[in-house]
This record gives structure tokens, C-alpha cells and sequence, in this order.
């Protein structure tokens, strides 16, 4: 990076009541690796929280150098510095203590909007994608507005790979709008693995990441204008540690320039991560720690409102620990980038997709 274009936040809510006390963090960054989020929990013992949700917008114009791990840092981080760690851990730290000790009685209420054409599939031209916009709005018991959660599905890719300046993209232009309106706004990628942003326009990368954030904030406005929040809200959160069976498909891993074979990759992948249901009142966010493929999410959500009586239901990727792509089989198999970075073989998704729905079944 050559210089700073705007701003990167860690930005978070702190939730009590019915027994939980829910720490929700969002950082511009591309990923939560499982060291962050174990030393950010490590150093709030003292909340006594019961769930912490860490998750990155995704940002790819955002730090490096954070993870100590030589595969990542071959294909997107950079070398790691402790010191980079060290001061991306405090900064969430200090947005989770700032935000715990602004705690005081407050209100919720959740909607959907749809946002046409803000969104593709890049996986394939003719897949399917999400076009809805979701809030999670909070005010304090006078109808003030608190903070909001807002869910969009797509990559924070807007500027490419061209950019050399430390930016938010466009989820930093579309809470930086929507904190004009109100003290902290939490964007949270969903199910965006094989999603693109299309911005509505601008004449270059920077004014074209401005004018998506701000027409997603638009949407968000009207959406919130017309939320009614209530007092009477109830929390409750599981978060389990879940096993990464191993592919037995592949034995060769591709990458741009280098091939790792498999006994090899594996030292550098995990075996076990995590996934988390969190529900807020008639909402519930299901956190994946990977690029979660579109189907999936578009499958949860249908069932999480047909089946499972939930308001609606809002998949957080990059949340929690990062493994990689997480698709679909019918996707796994059409290839391209997002297979290549699918590292556990075809059937992951499935395996996880059942973990998931057992735990979205228990916090209802």
C-alpha cells in the first residue's frame, strides 16, 4: 500500500439480556483468523461474554500481515508482523470495551429490502444471487437510533487489485453514510463466495465504490424508516467447534503460480473451526468462517422463514476463524477460482450446511 484513500474500523455492539451477553464485532479487513479471534476472546475474559461474533467486511484493500500462516501469507496477506497483530487485536478490544460500557435499555426491530442489480454472480453468468438488503435496528428506549446490522451480500472488490491505498470499499462509504444518520452501523457480508458488486456508477474505482456504498445506504434508510423496534427481546447464541473432514478428491491444491500437494497443504489448514448461531428476537445470524457460497445462504434463508418461524435470517461470512471456500457440490464442481480456494473437497458444504441447521434449530 502507498497511502490511505479513507478510513478502516473495528466497529461493535454489545447485547444483554435473557441470560447472554453477545459481543458483535465487524472490522474492515479481509478475514477473522482463528489466533485473532482466540487472543481478542482471551483479552475479554473480564465481560464474561457467553458469544463473540468477530467478522470481517471482506475488505481486500484493507491491512495485511496479521496471519502467521505461510500458505496465507503466499496468497493474499503478505508476511506477517506481530506488530500488525498485536495492534488489530487492540483495536477490537477497544471497540468491544467502548461499546460494553455505553450498554443502557434499548429496542429492536428487523426488515428486508430488495436491492436489484446491485449484486451478480460471477461464478456464472446465469447464477443465481441475493438481492436483498437486511437491517437489524436497534434504538435506545426513547426511539433514538443506537446502531444498526445491515446483511448485503457481495465481495468487497469494487477497486481491484490496482489499488494501492488503504480503503473500506464500498461497505466503509455505506456505514460512514448510514453514521451520519446514527452512532455505529456493523456491515456484515453474507453469503457473497461467488458474488460480485456492480456499482450503479462513478467515473472511477474510488467514486464507483462511493456510489455503491451510498445507494446500499439509501436502501438501508428506507428500510429503517419504516422498522418499528419493541422492548421486549430475547437472545440466545451457540457457538460450536465443528471437524473438517479431509477430501479424499484431490491431491494436488492449485494456486497461481504453485501447486501444494496435499500432505503438504494440510499443515497449513486447520482440522477443526467453528460455526455460530446467534438469534436476536425473530432474527438469527448463522456465522460461517469462510467465502460462503450464495446457494447456501439463498437455502437457510427460505428455511430459516418456511420452516423454522424465524422474522429472517442473516448469513455472516468471514466470521470467526477463515477455511476457504465453503459451496455448494453442484457449484464445487463447476470450477474456477472459487473451487480452487473450496481446499476440503466437494462435500463440505453439505457436511457444514447440517451442523449449521442444528444449530439454527436450537437457538429458535
Amino acid at each position: 500500500m502507498h497511502g490511505i484513500h479513507d478510513p478502516l474500523y473495528a466497529r461493535a455492539l454489545v447485547l444483554e439480556g435473557s441470560g447472554e451477553n453477545i459481543a458483535l464485532v465487524s472490522v474492515d479487513l479481509l478475514v477473522i483468523t482463528q489466533a485473532l479471534r482466540e487472543e481478542v476472546a482471551r483479552r475479554l475474559l473480564p465481560l464474561h461474554l457467553t458469544a463473540l461474533l468477530l467478522c470481517a467486511t471482506h475488505n481486500h484493500s484493507g491491512v495485511g500481515g496479521y496471519w502467521n500462516n505461510f500458505l496465507a501469507e503466499q496468497i493474499a496477506m503478505g508476511g506477517y508482523d506481530e506488530r500488525i497483530f498485536v495492534f488489530v487485536v487492540e483495536r477490537i478490544v477497544q471497540a468491544v470495551l467502548e461499546a460494553d460500557a455505553k450498554k443502557c435499555a434499548a429496542k429492536v426491530g428487523e426488515g428486508t429490502i430488495p436491492v436489484e442489480g446491485l449484486n451478480r454472480n460471477r461464478q456464472t453468468r446465469a447464477g443465481p444471487v441475493d438481492s436483498e438488503l437486511e437491517v437489524i435496528r436497534i434504538d435506545d428506549e426513547t426511539d433514538r437510533p443506537l446502531a444498526a446490522i445491515v446483511n448485503f451480500s457481495a465481495h468487497a472488490t469494487v477497486l481491484g487489485p490496482q489499488n494501492l491505498l488503504l480503503s473500506a470499499d464500498y461497505p466503509g462509504a455505506l456505514t460512514a453514510a448510514l453514521e451520519e444518520q446514527l452512532p455505529v452501523a456493523l456491515f456484515t457480508a453474507g453469503a457473497s463466495g461467488n458474488l460480485a458488486p456492480h456499482s450503479p456508477g462513478g467515473k472511477d474505482r474510488y467514486e464507483s465504490a462511493a456510489a455503491l456504498g451510498r445507494a446500499l445506504a439509501q436502501k438501508a434508510e428506507e428500510l429503517m424508516a419504516g422498522i418499528t423496534t419493541h422492548e421486549s427481546v430475547s437472545l440466545h447464541s451457540q457457538t460450536r467447534e465443528v471437524r473438517l473432514a479431509t477430501a479424499t478428491t484431490r491431491t494436488l491444491v492449485p494456486f497461481p503460480f504453485f501447486l501444494f500437494t496435499d500432505p503438504l497443504f494440510r499443515l497449513f489448514t486447520p482440522s477443526t473451526t467453528l460455526l455460530q448461531a446467534i438469534r436476536i428476537d425473530r432474527t438469527v445470524l448463522s456465522a460461517w468462517p469462510c467465502d460462503l457460497g450464495v446457494e447456501i445462504g439463498l437455502e437457510l434463508k427460505a428455511r430459516a422463514r418456511s420452516e423454522w418461524g424465524y422474522q429472517q435470517l442473516l448469513a455472516v461470512s468471514q466470521a470467526n476463524d477463515y477455511i476457504g471456500y465453503v459451496l455448494a457440490e453442484e457449484n464445487y464442481r463447476q470450477g474456477g477460482y472459487e473451487t480452487r480456494m473450496s481446499f476440503f473437497g466437494p462435500r463440505l458444504g453439505e457436511s457444514l450446511q447440517e451442523q449449521m441447521v442444528t444449530l439454527l434449530q436450537e437457538v429458535r
